[in-house]
């Protein structure tokens, strides 16, 4: 058993398909794309393709867009053998087109390149010219095969598990169990588009996993699992048998519960599409009050620009994602805000809610003063889906989050956990972090699903000997008045920041020192740098120094 890349897929087209006329082309002469250099190409009047010289002098060429949103890639980093994308840090094969870390599901389109009389040419599908995203080989269901691979939770983590599985030659039965009533979605985008409809912004629609032999349970609420037995069960009472599970259950948005007026209605917690289109569709005209100055609650505050009457965000920090990104960049986020004639107010906390009929009317701060309010919502954090595991035996660490080792196995004999639910394992720099931590990023719970499905088939094809390892760098990003910050690297206790550029002038790069040691970065304005960051500490290269940043900090991109 072993991962089959989108380039085998490719190569299996039967002869008559539709998708095998070909245009080849010449695109370049051979002595313009040195050795580590990548550049756009057009062929002909098709469509463009992206032409690599590999280290060794071999030319490659794969799609020219990031299968997630369509970023050029020409414009990212350039890894061994790879390429990373610009905008938020997916990464792909330059020779077979793969995707090799995430968001995004769906690999790049693979061309055949080749130099002749010192030009390149190049040979591809003329259908591949006109998608910038193909879909990964999966094997089939196999009837012969009982074994049952279980996935519980339709977030990142699940839906690229059960893919995985398939990808690594997993011809079982697998079950995808989704609290919600609708397929895994493009979670991030609900706190910046609240009244997306969950139809468009899936990931797969239903076809595709009927095509692939994976069936998905929606409404699937977990009630609670028996290793031993290897049963879960649900709330609605059936239970459902496995031989292999991956607990991706994610996170649940912190609530305001214990506060004085928690009840009335129009209090909202952002988690679920469904949230997110009752948010949007009372705040139409209303006054609207934000609780929590990090992501969430700024995305929410910026969305409602607008479309609400008033917008005002209460948060702890004297200024917003200060946190995370420090000071001076919060500064600057916050004028963004004022700037669009949204209040802020630091340093503050709620005491109580206000009712009139029923619903909220007032927010109450815990200086006395009293905001006018139709609509609340809370983005003040995440706690791990894990209550159903409290009598399975499944080790939790004091907040709740499920254990895991750099395979990403619990403590149980099959039963694997991946995504925000968990506190994994993290190098950077090359060097493992003394203990597990939890990072509720898109792009990594993607990559944890990746890796579990992996290993669960590897599991249950009897070769635990071909375990992967969990080897990713954090990337995330935010979005904010068309202004996006992207973040790459673990941060959490920096102890200073070397800042090039000017916040204040929405253009940076902030780099995030512990130790002496850049651990992560910050940027704006700035691409393909945090792009660039992210593949130094996925190749392992020395760590970025405090000195040698302040003496030229370009040199570690030279």
């Amino acid at each position: 058993m072993g991962s089959m890349s989108c380039r085998e897929k490719s190569a299996t087209l039967a002869p008559n398909d539709e998708n095998d006329e070909f245009v080849e082309a010449v695109v370049a002469d051979s002595a313009d794309l040195a050795e580590g250099q990548m550049k756009e190409v057009s062929i002909a009047e098709d469509g463009k393709v992206l032409v690599a010289r590999l280290k060794g002098g071999a030319v490659t060429a794969i799609g020219a867009k990031c299968s997630h949103y369509g970023a050029p890639l020409v414009k990212g980093a350039m890894g061994d053998n790879r390429v990373r994308c610009p905008w938020h840090g997916a990464c792909f094969n330059l020779t077979t087109g793969d995707i090799e870390d995430f968001p995004g599901l769906d690999g790049v389109a693979c061309h055949e390149a080749r130099e002749v009389g010192g030009k390149i040419m190049v040979r591809a599908r003329k259908s591949q010219l006109q998608s910038h995203k193909r879909t990964c080989n999966m094997v089939a269901r196999d009837e012969a095969n009982t074994q049952t691979a279980l996935v519980i939770g339709g977030g990142a983590a699940g839906a690229t598990c059960i893919e995985s599985l398939r990808q690594n030659g997993f011809t079982g039965r697998i079950m995808l169990l989704c609290a919600e009533n609708f397929l895994p979605y493009d979670r991030p985008k609900l706190s910046k588009a609240l009244d997306a409809d969950p139809a468009k912004i899936a990931l797969r629609d239903a076809e595709f996993y009927q095509k692939n032999g994976i069936e998905v349970h929606l409404g699937a609420e977990v009630n609670s699992i028996d290793p031993g037995r290897k049963l879960v069960s649900l709330e609605q009472g059936e239970e459902l048998s496995y031989d292999g599970i991956v607990i991706a259950t994610g996170s649940e948005a912190r609530g305001v519960d214990g506060i004085e007026g928690c009840d009335l209605k129009n209090i909202f917690t952002l988690r679920t599409v469904q949230d997110a289109n009752e948010i949007a569709t009372v705040a139409k005209g209303k006054k609207v009050v934000i609780i929590g100055n990090s992501f969430i609650g700024m995305e929410v505050a910026a969305y409602m620009k607008g479309k609400a009457l008033t917008v005002t965000i209460v948060g702890r920090s004297a200024v917003p994602l200060e946190p995370v990104l420090g000071s001076e960049i919060g500064a600057a986020v916050l004028k963004l805000f004022t700037d669009n004639e949204i209040v802020h107010l630091g340093g503050r906390s709620v005491s109580s809610f206000v009712g009139s009929e029923g619903a909220v009317s007032g927010v109450k701060l815990d200086d006395g003063q009293t905001l006018d309010a139709e609509l609340v919502v809370a983005g003040i954090g995440a706690t791990p889906n894990s209550k159903f595991l409290t009598s399975s035996g499944v080790r939790l660490d004091s907040r709740g989050f499920v254990v895991v080792d750099q395979n990403l196995r619990t403590n149980l004999d099959g039963v694997f956990a991946a995504g925000d639910v968990t506190a994994a394992p993290l190098s950077l720099n090359g060097r493992a972090l003394p203990e597990p931590v939890n990072i509720g990023h898109w792009q990594l719970s993607h990559f944890h699903g990746k890796i579990a499905g992996r290993n669960l088939a590897a599991l249950l094809a009897g070769r635990p000997q071909e375990f992967t390892p969990l080897d990713a760098v954090p990337f995330f990003w935010t979005m904010l008045f068309g202004k996006s910050i992207r973040y790459a690297g673990y941060g959490h206790g920096f102890e200073e920041i070397h800042m090039v550029g000017d916040p204040s002038a929405l253009q940076f790069e902030a780099y995030y020192l512990k130790g002496g040691e850049a651990v992560a970065i910050a940027t704006l304005n700035a691409d393909p740098v945090a792009a660039q960051f992210a593949e130094h500490l996925a190749a392992k290269r020395p760590a970025l120094s405090k000195e040698r940043l302040l003496a030229d900090h370009t040199y570690w991109r030279k």
